[in-house]
């Protein structure tokens, strides 16, 4: 009997452990035996967390649950969202009406490279170690990710490049970066970072942006003549350049400003921009971002001007019609020239900077390239709210007064509708001058929610 009990026990537990197994086999793995999902097929089973970001592949067939954590989406889809301010919008449109939304933003890093203490004498120390202001950007990376914002990010530099992609790949994010600095910044950078669960990249593009015009003036080359008398004069001028350099650093004279062929000086610069053309999974919408980092070059304008327009006009070939952003950091303020030929397509040569800041063709130049744009762009900010943010760069540099501007922007294509902007402190309540304990960067985060119609009743853009 109590042979005969122990059988019967024991089959009935042989037999659950067999049921248990197949069931878990069953919950773990599911497969299509005949053919490939569809694109609808797979989107109920993309699975996003928190450690990575997981969908059911073409190559295997199948789907790994045991990685899908419940508690942690959950936790996800709790986390308190960030607040955008907006303008005047209809809510009384119901919500299946309403346009998924494409948020984009735009950050300066600050590479950490720059980041020295004789470069920003009054900040703390501590605000400054590139450690610590890594982990305070990457917060404010992750209040964005959360979003599923499309982030565009300017002085990337080398030595963070690496660990940002891998936080960006374990949220489920692909980041496109290109770095083309010196040692002296930290060979940084420009990047975009996308969410795969809600795009589908159909294009990714980086290119050195001097590049994108093949047709720059050269000066003729010299005569046998003009050779002869610069290897005599050279050497001449040489000595004369470092005897008056000794007698300048004796005296502590300024250095006399020096006549820049900005031509020349634009075709040799290496900033590179980036540029992803994606395609919306809700909606089909296709439409393309691109990111610049512009020169620095206040001391010529001309430069910056030559580069605002290049900038301009790659983003738009490169969007092939379809609509686009175009946002970054321009180092150019609202009431600048190059920031007259971004909003309004071409320079008015009434304009206070026209004469400093419009590149003049030289005779030799026999190209039809010009500094002008075929549509005008808006801004995000000031179509939202009436104006640009009060600023989005606080620093004060060595010994020189604090310098507090807006540099940066997202400027849009016609077909974008605004729906809201991140809202941004004014300086009264900034507590700058950055980087300092809330700020890691000397400019802050700016962004737009925007949306588009729906891809057949969207216009071509012209």
């Amino acid at each position: 009997m109590n042979t005969a009990k122990l059988l019967s026990t024991t089959s009935h537990a042989s037999c659950l452990a067999r049921a248990t197994s197949d069931t878990v086999a069953r919950v773990c793995t599911f497969r299509l035996p005949h053919r490939l999902p569809s694109s609808a097929e797979l989107k109920p089973f993309r699975v996003f967390s928190r450690a990575r970001s997981e969908f059911w592949r073409a190559d295997t067939g199948c789907f790994d649950s045991t990685r899908f954590d419940h508690r942690r989406l959950q936790t996800r889809r709790n986390t308190t969202k960030r607040t955008f301010c907006t303008s005047a919008m209809d809510s009384s449109k119901p919500e299946s009406d309403i346009a998924p939304e494409v948020r984009v933003v735009t950050y300066n890093v600050l590479s950490s490279k720059l980041a020295r203490s004789e470069q920003f004498p009054s900040c703390a120390p501590e605000d400054l170690k590139a450690n610590v202001r890594y982990k305070r950007i990457l917060t404010k990376l992750e209040a964005e990710v959360e979003q599923g914002s499309i982030l565009c990010l300017q002085e990337v530099p080398m030595e963070w490049a690496g660990d940002l992609h891998t936080f960006f790949q374990q949220r489920g994010f692909h980041f496109l970066v290109s770095l083309y600095g010196t040692p002296f910044n930290g060979y940084m950078g420009v990047g975009i970072a996308f969410p795969v669960s809600k795009y589908r990249a159909e294009k990714m593009k980086l290119a050195r942006l001097s590049d994108f015009r093949r047709d720059w003036p050269r000066p003729p080359r010299p005569n046998a003549l003009q050779k002869a008398l610069k290897a005599v004069s050279s050497p001449a001028v040489g000595l004369w350049r470092l005897g008056t350099k000794s007698v300048r650093g004796l005296l502590n004279l300024p250095r006399p400003d020096q006549k820049v062929d900005e031509w020349q000086y634009s075709m040799r610069r290496f900033n590179s921009i980036a540029t992803v053309k994606l395609q919306c999974d809700a909606t089909g919408s296709v439409f393309s971002v691109s990111t610049y980092h512009m020169p620095c070059a206040f001391w010529a304008p001309k430069v910056m001007t030559i580069h605002t327009a290049l900038c301009a006009q790659f983003a738009e070939r490169e969007a092939g019609g379809v609509p686009w952003v175009l946002c970054g950091d321009f180092n150019i303020k609202p009431s600048d020239l190059q920031y007259q030929l971004l909003t309004e397509g071409r320079m008015d040569p009434n304009h206070p900077q026209y004469t400093t800041g419009c590149p003049v063709k030289p005779d030799y130049d026999n190209s039809d390239w010009a500094a002008e744009l075929k549509t005008p762009l808006r801004s995000a900010y000031k179509e939202a709210l009436g104006s640009e943010p009060d600023f989005t760069n606080y620093a004060q540099v060595r010994e020189q007064p604090p310098f507090i501007e807006t540099l940066d922007y997202v400027f849009l294509s016609p077909g974008w509708a605004v729906a809201q902007v991140l809202p941004l402190v004014h300086r009264d309540e900034a507590g700058g001058p950055f980087p300092n304990a809330s700020e890691p960067s000397d400019h802050v985060l700016i962004g737009a929610a925007l949306t588009l119609p729906a891809p057949e009743a969207a216009a071509p853009v012209p």
